[in-house]
Formats: C-alpha cells, sequence, structure tokens
C-alpha cells in the first residue's frame, strides 16, 4: 500500500512537465545504460520512477553540453546517486575514471519537488558532460619529432665570430672613406694648406673585413653542412686576399 502514494506524490510534485518527461523519452535524450551508474536510496520513494527520470536527466544533460553518447571514454562512467527522503533529497554526480574522479563532482541538497531535483541533476550532468570526452592528446610526442636544431661546432663559433668583426670591419672602413679631407696650414709655408683623408686606411680596413667575413662564412657554411673547406691567404703585386675552396 505504500508505493501508491509515494507514486501519486511524485507525480503531483513534478507536475506536468516531469509527467510528459518521463512518458515521452526521446532516444537522443535517454541515457546510455552502459554508460550511467544511477544508485537510487530507497527512502527517496518509488526507486524504479526515480530511477527513469534520472536516466532522462542524464541525457538531458549531456544535449545541453552538446556530448553524445559515442563521444564518451570507454573508461569514463557519470555516476548519479539520490538520498535523502520524499521532497528533502540529496544527489550527488560526478564522472568516475579508473584513477578516480575526473575533475570535480556536483552534490547539493535539495529541500524542493521532484521536477525541481530532476532539472539540479540535469544542470549538473550539463556541467560535467565534457568530462566524460577522451582526454585531449599530449602534444609533446608531436613536438618530440621535430628535428632539434644542431648547436655550432668550435669552427662555427669562429665562423660566427669572424663575421661580425669583419662585417664592422668593413663598415667602419666604409665610413673612414666617406670622410672628408681634413685641412691645415703648412707651418713652413703659412700660404700652403694640406689636406689629410682617411681614404687609404679607409680601404685597408674595409678590405681586412671582407677577408675576414669571407673566412667565416666559409667556416660557418663547413660547421653546418660538414662539407670539407679549405681556406688560405693570398699574396701578390696589386695586395693580398683569401682563397677558399669548398668541396662538395
Amino acid at each position: 500500500m505504500r508505493a501508491l502514494p509515494i507514486l501519486l506524490c511524485i507525480g503531483v510534485g513534478a507536475g506536468s512537465s516531469t509527467a510528459a518527461l518521463a512518458a515521452t523519452p526521446s532516444p537522443a535524450s535517454t541515457a546510455s545504460p552502459d554508460r550511467v551508474e544511477i544508485t537510487i536510496a530507497p527512502s527517496v520513494g518509488d526507486v524504479e520512477v526515480m530511477d527513469r527520470w534520472m536516466q532522462l536527466a542524464a541525457g538531458s544533460g549531456m544535449n545541453d553540453a552538446g556530448v553524445t553518447w559515442p563521444e564518451v571514454a570507454d573508461d569514463r562512467t557519470l555516476v548519479i546517486e539520490i538520498e535523502g527522503s520524499l521532497l528533502e533529497y540529496e544527489y550527488f554526480v560526478g564522472v568516475r575514471t579508473p584513477d578516480g574522479w575526473a575533475g570535480p563532482a556536483q552534490s547539493a541538497s535539495c529541500e524542493c519537488r521532484d521536477q525541481q531535483l530532476i532539472d539540479g541533476v540535469r544542470l549538473a550532468v550539463s556541467k560535467l558532460g565534457p568530462q566524460l570526452r577522451p582526454p585531449a592528446p599530449d602534444a609533446s610526442p608531436a613536438a618530440s619529432k621535430l628535428r632539434p636544431a644542431r648547436r655550432l661546432g668550435p669552427g662555427g663559433i669562429a665562423g660566427a665570430t669572424l663575421l661580425g668583426v669583419g662585417g664592422a670591419a668593413v663598415l667602419g672602413g666604409i665610413l673612414m672613406l666617406a670622410l672628408p679631407p681634413k685641412w691645415s696650414v703648412d707651418e713652413d709655408d703659412p700660404g700652403l694648406e694640406r689636406g689629410k683623408t682617411l681614404r687609404l686606411p679607409g680601404a685597408i680596413v674595409a678590405g681586412a673585413g671582407v677577408a675576414l667575413v669571407t673566412v667565416g662564412a666559409v667556416l660557418l657554411h663547413r660547421d653546418r653542412t660538414k662539407r670539407r673547406a679549405t681556406v688560405a691567404p693570398t699574396a701578390g703585386r696589386r695586395g693580398f686576399g683569401v682563397a677558399a675552396v669548398v668541396r662538395f
């Protein structure tokens, strides 16, 4: 004789919307039995009816979260527990994995009618729905496949240094060549002015800078490509220079 009064009380507390929800379930809003674990304490009333409502609340919450049941990971289970007594419910909603709970669970006390309980569980499921998906793959294995940058060897370091020094020398020589002559009065002949320029030193500095840049570039290229190169100074009647031979 106890089941009938409890059923009538639940029906009145839920209202017409709950009755419609229980009477006309849609496949999209029904929970997947192998993905949901529902525990109903006998003290809350009709366990079979409440279990059915929790199934529908779980499915509707998943729809609200935009997560479909095929997306749920095989090792994740939606857990719903209802305890307390009629109109004084306590519910717990969480996502369980073999290693424990996936993120924070949802729990609350609800001195409410049945429809408010269903709405509370549905809201909790919608918040936890994304936790049912498989975790995002770690990006570190893909990153490890990238070819690591090789460090410069002694020849590469020397080449980079010569490039820097040679570039500075070339720039300095060009500035010296661009300077205007500096005129001064001859002490022995006040009516005569003599001009001094830095063209010759500038040309020497710029030439030396070009030689350093050439040597540095060859050494750096040799270090990066592991190709054999021979660098040797050259001298002749018209000046000096650097000769580089790279073997491919």
